[in-house]
């Protein structure tokens, strides 16, 4: 036996080679069962309407996105329907394991109910439940892959019990969810200041854009003349697009290897392949349609949901036949501004009133119809001066958006290390 233990270590003292890989010889490798109950959610009957309200959570996979721990529901249910449910107390572990959302981690908030898609991993030793939190966290991509491979794949619930994770003793449990805790209220603190910046954004946009917020240098009167969606300062102008704007159609006849392109709502142009990770275009892009940097564009049946771009980030490309192309007059229009202006709620509104009033009706808005559409226009230094502020709030944003992801991926790897035993708590605490 001494020998067996001697080759089993050999190359790494002080640790043993397990099922789940090599851990402190310290630690053990348990089955989630053997640490904590597995409880699989059920659905109320929808049939009996006294079964749902909106006084206890109702959880479903969506309601996991929103951070370590759940505390809201998109449904709810009553005292009625949270009695015949199967109850999980708050502290649970809470995983998917049915269809595409497999794999989804969170922490019960609050006792709560989930329907059949989750199952809840309640801890015997309350202690231990924030530790279970992140192993299984860790292990979610390999739980993921014992999904059975039919129309709606499952990990059953007796796979997920007998699955095992790495067990160190009770102290270092503490200790390493304490450590991860820390890291998460760091990414929780930057994302509530990407939310602030993003709201203060969206509040200077609005002011800005229709002139109730002015720099005092280009004030000249207090009056206002107000317009079907909105009132302007008296001295802007209030032009038609097509008065400042033309289309353009320029075809790759040539095929040009220029990039495909694709328009989404909120980052604009974005190349296609990266965005929808498969090819998605034609073989053929002879008549795809060529946009150069400072054009704009939007897919004439989406441009509602607010997908219009400004190509910025590359000298051309191309995008499908269904796009309009147009460019702006430079002596009228600092594109930027233009740009924020048609990004904003009100000009989803003015996109989609028009849309649905004009005469094409497969639900697109073409050229003809989209340049009779009016925009708040200043002096092109003023344009400029809203379009730098806007500038710095998004480079502000961004930079924020960086930091938030590489917490996140230095959490990943400091987890990854802690989780194994490759990291000891003391090694961490010492640094």
């Amino acid at each position: 036996m001494r020998a067996k233990k001697k080759a089993r270590n050999e190359g790494r003292p002080g640790y043993k080679k397990t099922k789940v890989g090599w851990i402190p010889e310290e630690w053990e490798c348990v089955r989630i069962r053997d640490v904590a109950k597995v409880i699989t959610g059920s659905t109320p009957s929808t049939k009996k309407p006294e079964y749902y309200g909106s006084k206890f959570l109702f959880v479903g996979p969506a309601d996991l996105d929103n951070g370590k721990y759940v505390v809201d529901s998109a449904k709810k249910l009553s005292m009625t329907g949270f009695n015949i449910c199967r109850k999980i107390p708050a502290g649970s572990t809470l995983f998917t394991c049915i269809g595409s959302t497999i794999g989804k981690v969170a922490i019960a908030g609050e006792d709560l109910a989930t329907n059949q898609q989750i199952n809840a991993v309640i801890s015997n030793n309350k202690d231990t439940k924030e530790f279970l939190y992140y192993a299984l966290l860790k292990l979610s991509p390999r739980i993921k892959s014992l999904a059975s491979e039919q129309a709606v794949p499952i990990v059953n619930k007796s796979e997920f019990s007998a699955y095992r994770i790495p067990l160190p003793p009770l102290s270092e449990q503490k200790k390493i969810a304490e450590i991860l805790s820390a890291w998460d209220r760091a990414i929780e603190q930057v994302g509530k200041l990407i939310d602030a910046k993003e709201r203060l954004k969206k509040g200077l946009m609005q002011q800005l854009l229709t002139g109730r917020m002015r720099f005092p240098q280009f004030r000249s009167a207090n009056e206002r003349v107000k317009t079907h969606f909105y009132d302007l300062p008296l001295d802007w102008k209030h032009p038609r697009i097509s008065e400042i704007a033309r289309e353009v159609s320029e075809k790759n006849v040539e095929q040009i290897d220029y990039p495909v392109l694709s328009c989404c709502k909120y980052d604009g142009f974005v190349n296609s392949l990266e965005y929808f990770g498969k090819k998605v275009y034609s073989d053929d892009t002879s008549n795809y349609k060529i946009i150069k940097r400072g054009q704009f564009g939007f897919p004439s049946n989406h441009i509602e949901e607010g997908s219009i771009g400004l190509l910025n980030h590359v000298d051309a490309g191309i995008v499908s036949p269904i796009y309009t192309i147009f460019e702006m007059n430079p002596e009228k229009v600092f594109a930027p501004y233009l740009y924020a202006l048609f990004k904003t709620d009100t000009y989803q509104h003015v996109f989609r009133v028009n849309t649905n009033s004009s005469v094409d009706r497969r639900g697109s808005l073409r050229w003809q119809e989209f340049s009779k559409i009016r925009v708040p226009l200043p002096s092109l230094a003023e344009q400029t001066r809203i379009a730098s502020v806007l500038s710095s709030c998004d480079r502000e944003i961004e930079l924020l958006k960086k930091k938030l992801e590489k917490l996140k991926e230095q959490k990943k790897g400091l987890m990854q290390k802690l989780l194994t035993g490759e990291i000891r708590v003391k090694e961490v605490g010492s640094e």
